[in-house]
């Protein structure tokens, strides 16, 4: 079972100690964590990023797309081998920059699915 700290650092109603979220809500706060990491923001390992916030202000073409797609592929398949991706679609919405990422969890043949924006 998958247990991690909540980053908004909530505490929690009745005991007052900092909230949990476990199994699915875990593994989607850690696929934000990875995908919204830059280089060099992890001290000297350099290894768990994606930089994709360097594409924000960028005029997206065919190729910046699947470069951007295989950064991120690249980086949960690394770090995270608990998810299998079956795809990752980048859209433009308004002003923004969404990524939606269609993976299988390990011991779970149901397809999940997590939006990310990134602007």
């Amino acid at each position: 079972m998958r247990k991690d700290i909540d980053i908004s650092f909530s505490k929690h109603p009745l005991t007052g100690d900092l909230t949990v979220k476990t199994e699915s809500a875990a593994r989607k706060q850690a696929l934000k964590n990875l995908i919204m990491t830059n280089f060099y923001e992890r001290g000297f390992n350099l290894d768990p990023a994606s930089s994709v916030t360097s594409y924000l202000f960028e005029q997206m073409s065919n190729t910046d797309v699947l470069s951007l797609k295989s950064r991120i592929i690249e980086v949960v398949e690394v770090f995270e081998p608990e998810v299998e991706i079956n795809e990752v679609v980048v859209r433009k919405d308004r002003y923004d920059l969404v990524v939606d990422i269609y993976y299988f969890e390990v011991n779970n043949s149901e397809e999940q699915i997590y939006s990310l924006s990134l602007g």
